[in-house]
C-alpha cells in the first residue's frame, strides 16, 4: 500500500525544527527562487509560517498570504519597514498617528507586527511607528490578510505581518551598507554572521539618522524634525544533538530627538521659542528550546520578554522652564510551549498555551495585566484538492471575562490552475494600557494622544499653555470608560493561472465590529496638529474587494497590478443618516445630509491601487523597479461640527506616488544602487505631513 502524505506534512517531518521558515539557500548573491509576493505567481512558491504557525506552502494556506523575499526588498532600496510595505497592495500607511500599518479599513491597533514571530510592543494611538524597524536585515516579510486572533490573539484582528531577520548560510560572512538621501539621511549598518559544526550566529548594528524637513518655514517648529535611530541585533544557535536546538535572539534599539518649537503666548500670534527633547529605547530577548519527539513531533517552549521607555519634555529657552514633561515604561513577558505533529496521513495538529504578564507605569499611572492562552489547530486534508483548517484559541485576562476565537478556513482545488477560498473568524479586544493611560505628543509631526483617562487633564494643560487652536468636541463630554471590542470576520476569493504565467487573485472580505475602539481627533493644536483621544463607535463594518493580476510579458521583465476598493462605516451613523438626523450648514441654512453623502471612517479611501514594474538583467547584474501607487479621495476630518464627514472641504484629494531604483552589481559582492521616492514631488503640508516631496538616495553594499 501507498500512503499518501500532503505537502505540509512533509515539510513538517523534513523541514527540521526552526520555528521561522527560512528562505532557499543563495550563491553570489542570488536567491536560487524567487521569494517574492506569493499572490503573485512565483517561480517557486515559499514555505510560509506565520498563517497557521507551521511550515506550509503559500499556494496551499486557505487565507490571503503574501511573501516579500530579499530580492524585492533589495530592489525596492526600501531602508525602513514603512518605505517597504507603503507600496505594498491593499496595505495603508497610516501617517496621522505616526507610520502604521493599515488593513482591509482596520487601524493599526489591529495589525500584529511581529519580528521573528515575536511581538513587538510600544504603540501611539494604536500605532506600531514602523520608521523604528529597519529592513537591512531582514530575510522577508510575510503578511497575512485578515483576522488571526485564534493564533495570535487580540492585536491580530485585521492580519499579521512578521518580519524575519537573516540566517547564516556560510562558515563566515557579513555585509557592510552605507547609504545618503535627501534631508540629510544616512544610514550604516553592518552584519557578521555565520555557522560552524552545531553552533550558527549573526551579530547586527545599524544607524539612521534624518535631520527631518520642514514644509512651513514660517514657523518655529519643523514639519518633522531629525532624530538619531540606534538598532542592534544578535542570535545564536546550538544544535545539542539530532532532536534537541537552543536558541537565544535578542534587539535592542533607542531613538533622541532635540528640536525647537515655536509656541503661541496668551492667544497672540507671538510665538516662544521652546525645546522638545524625546528619548525612546526599546528592547526584546528570546530564549527557545526546541525537542524532536519522533514520530513527526516536536516540542517547542519559548520566553519572551520586551521592554519600551520613552521620556518627552518641553523646555522654556528663554529662563529654561520646564512646561512639561512625560515618561512611560511597558513591560511584557511571555511564556508558551507548542506542540506539533502528524496525526494519522491527512492531519496537522498544533497545540499551544501559555501566560503572559504585563505592566506600564505612565505620568502617575499604573497597571498591571495577567493573562493566560490556549489554543489548538487542526490542518486537514481529506482530499487531495481540499483542505481543512480549524483553530480555536482561548484568552483569560485579569482585567476581563475569558473569551474564544474560532476561526474556519477552507481551501478547495477542482483544477491544477483554479482553487477556491473561503474563512470565517471571530476577535476580541479589550482596550489597551495606551488607550486608558496615554500622554504623549509625537517628536516627529507633533500630535498628541491623550488615553481616556488622561484627556480632560491633557486638554486643560494645553489650553493653559495657550497651545490649542480649536476644540472639535467638548472637553467635558471626554473620559467616559471604554467598552471591550468583538468582532466577525469572512474573506472568499479565487486563484486562477489564466495563461502562461499570468496570475490572477480575487478576494471579498467582510468585518463586523461592536464597540470599536478608534482614535479621534477632539481639538487642534496652534501648530496645524491635531490631538486624539480614544472612543467607542457603535458597530463599524469594512468591507471591500482586492484584485491581484501579474503579467510576464519578457523573461526578464515582470508587471503587478494590483486595486483595491473599500467601504469603511460606523452602522450608528448609518442609521441617524437614514432616520433624517444629521444636517451641514450650507448659505446659512440647515441641509439634511443623505446616506450617499456620509464618507465614512477617516483615512480610509475607497478606491487605490498599486502598480510594480521589475526588469532584471543578471548577465550585466542590472535591477530596475518602478513603482506607483494611488490613494482615492478619503474621509479626512469632521471640520463642520456634525460629527462626520460629508463636505468636499473635509475630504483628503487623491494622490499618486511614484518611487524608482536601479541596483548595479559588480562582481557578486558590491551593489550600487540609486534611487527617487515621491518623483512627481506630492506634498500636502497641513493635510499629510509625512510627505516632503521629491527624495533621492545612494547606497553601497558590500558582501563578504
Amino acid at each position: 500500500m501507498v500512503l499518501r502524505i500532503p505537502t505540509w506534512i512533509a515539510l513538517l517531518l523534513l523541514g527540521g525544527g526552526t520555528a521561522i521558515a527560512q528562505t532557499p539557500s543563495t550563491q553570489g548573491g542570488e536567491s536560487t527562487s524567487t521569494s517574492v509576493d506569493s499572490l503573485w505567481q512565483l517561480d517557486m512558491d515559499p514555505v510560509v509560517v506565520t498563517a497557521t504557525r507551521a511550515e506550509r506552502r503559500a499556494d496551499e494556506v486557505a487565507v490571503p498570504v503574501s511573501v516579500l523575499g530579499q530580492q524585492e526588498i533589495e530592489a525596492q532600496g526600501a531602508a525602513r519597514m514603512t518605505d517597504l510595505l507603503a507600496s505594498q497592495p491593499g496595505l495603508t500607511i497610516n501617517n496621522d498617528h505616526g507610520s502604521g500599518l493599515q488593513m482591509r479599513g482596520l487601524g493599526a491597533d489591529y495589525t500584529l507586527i511581529l519580528v521573528d514571530g515575536e511581538p513587538i510592543i510600544g504603540r501611539t494611538a494604536g500605532t506600531l511607528d514602523l520608521d523604528r524597524l529597519t529592513t537591512a536585515n531582514v530575510e522577508r516579510v510575510e503578511i497575512v490578510r485578515g483576522p488571526t486572533s485564534s493564533l495570535y490573539g487580540s492585536e491580530a484582528l485585521a492580519g499579521v505581518v512578521n518580519l524575519i531577520t537573516e540566517t547564516p548560510d556560510a562558515p563566515l560572512g557579513g555585509q557592510v551598507r552605507t547609504r545618503y538621501g535627501t534631508h540629510g539621511t544616512v544610514d550604516v549598518s553592518a552584519q557578521l554572521d555565520g555557522e560552524q559544526g552545531p553552533w550558527q550566529g549573526s551579530v547586527f548594528v545599524d544607524r539612521y539618522r534624518t535631520g527631518g524637513y520642514d514644509l512651513a518655514p514660517g514657523t518655529l517648529s519643523p514639519t518633522r524634525p531629525g532624530y538619531v535611530d540606534y538598532t542592534a541585533q544578535a542570535r545564536g544557535q546550538y544544535e545539542a544533538n539530532s532532536s534537541t536546538t537552543l536558541s537565544l535572539r535578542g534587539r535592542l534599539a533607542s531613538q533622541a530627538q532635540d528640536y525647537a518649537v515655536g509656541i503661541s503666548a496668551d492667544g497672540t500670534q507671538d510665538e516662544i521659542r521652546h525645546t522638545q527633547q524625546n528619548e525612546r529605547l526599546d528592547w526584546n530577548g528570546t530564549a527557545e528550546i526546541e525537542q524532536q519527539l519522533g514520530a513527526g513531533w516536536r516540542l517547542t517552549g519559548t520566553l519572551y520578554g520586551a521592554g519600551y521607555h520613552t521620556d518627552q519634555s518641553l523646555r522654556r529657552v528663554s529662563d529654561g522652564t520646564i512646561c512639561s514633561e512625560s515618561a512611560l515604561d511597558q513591560y511584557h513577558g511571555e511564556a508558551e510551549a507548542v506542540l506539533r505533529g502528524a496525526l494519522g496521513e491527512n492531519h496537522l495538529l498544533t497545540v499551544g498555551a501559555g501566560t503572559t504578564v504585563e505592566t506600564i507605569d505612565a505620568d502617575r499611572k499604573m497597571g498591571r495585566r495577567i493573562g493566560g492562552f490556549g489554543f489548538v489547530q487542526d490542518e486537514w486534508s481529506p482530499l487531495a484538492s481540499l483542505d481543512v483548517t480549524g483553530s480555536l484559541r482561548l484568552d483569560g485576562n485579569s482585567d476581563y471575562a475569558s473569551r474564544l476565537s474560532p476561526k474556519l478556513a477552507v481551501r478547495y482545488a477542482p483544477f491544477d490552475r483554479v482553487s477556491f477560498h473561503a474563512s470565517v473568524g471571530s476577535g476580541y479586544k479589550a482596550p489597551a494600557f495606551r488607550q486608558l493611560y496615554l500622554n504623549f505628543t509625537n517628536p516627529q509631526a507633533g500630535y498628541s494622544v491623550f488615553g481616556i483617562t488622561e484627556v480632560q487633564r491633557g486638554l486643560r494643560q494645553f489650553e493653559e499653555q495657550g497651545q490649542i487652536d480649536t476644540f472639535f468636541r467638548d472637553p467635558s463630554a471626554l473620559g467616559e470608560p471604554l467598552s471591550p471590542e468583538t468582532s466577525w470576520a469572512f474573506n472568499a476569493g479565487v486563484t486562477a493561472s489564466l495563461w502562461g504565467d499570468t496570475t490572477l487573485r480575487l478576494d471579498a472580505y467582510h468585518n463586523e465590529v461592536d464597540n470599536l475602539i478608534d482614535a479621534e481627533a477632539v481639538a487642534r493644536k496652534t501648530n496645524g496638529q491635531s490631538v486624539f483621544t480614544y472612543l467607542n463607535r457603535n458597530e463599524v463594518f469594512t468591507r471591500g474587494v482586492e484584485a491581484r493580476i501579474t503579467l510576464r510579458p519578457a523573461p526578464r521583465l515582470r508587471l503587478q497590478l494590483g486595486y483595491d476598493y473599500l467601504e469603511a462605516k460606523d452602522r450608528q451613523v448609518l442609521e441617524q443618516l437614514r432616520d433624517g438626523d444629521i444636517y451641514r450648514r450650507e448659505d446659512g441654512r440647515d441641509v439634511q445630509v443623505a446616506p450617499s453623502e456620509y464618507a465614512g471612517l477617516p483615512g480610509r479611501a475607497p478606491h487605490s491601487g498599486t502598480a510594480q514594474l521589475r526588469y532584471r538583467y543578471a548577465p550585466l547584474g542590472v535591477t530596475a523597479h518602478v513603482q506607483g501607487t494611488l490613494r482615492g479621495r478619503a474621509a479626512y476630518a469632521d471640520l463642520d461640527g456634525n460629527g462626520i464627514v460629508d463636505a468636499d472641504r473635509e475630504y483628503l484629494e487623491a494622490r499618486t506616488l511614484w518611487d524608482a531604483t536601479l541596483s548595479k552589481t559588480f562582481r557578486d559582492d558590491y551593489t550600487l544602487r540609486v534611487g527617487g521616492e515621491n518623483l512627481l514631488g506630492y506634498t500636502n503640508p497641513r493635510r499629510v505631513p509625512s510627505i516632503p516631496g521629491q527624495e533621492w538616495f545612494v547606497e553601497l553594499e558590500a558582501q563578504f
